[in-house]
């Protein structure tokens, strides 16, 4: 769990920056312990792609951070939401 408590103190440093991240959600594998999931909650696209460049030293300090407790590297991908209700 060491690995979440990271990405949780990560998510609270960003949303104190201006990212217009709108949200998150981690979640961990009943399953796999050593599997998380991190959706994460843009206003725009645009606002999205911005967060996630490569030159991003906050992201990548994370990733460089968490390598070793990877078993594979993490992989992003771009998904619209259809229709979201709680």
């Amino acid at each position: 769990m060491i690995v979440t408590e990271a990405i949780l103190e990560f998510f609270k440093v960003v949303q104190t920056k201006d990212t217009k991240m709108k949200g998150f959600i981690v979640m961990n594998s009943l399953e796999d312990h050593s599997e998380s999931i991190v959706l994460t909650f843009w206003e725009t696209k645009k606002d999205m792609d911005e967060f996630y460049q490569k030159d991003n030293r906050l992201l990548s300090d994370l990733v460089e951070k968490l390598k070793p407790s990877f078993e594979i590297m993490p992989e992003r991908k771009s998904y619209q939401v259809s229709d979201f209700k709680i």
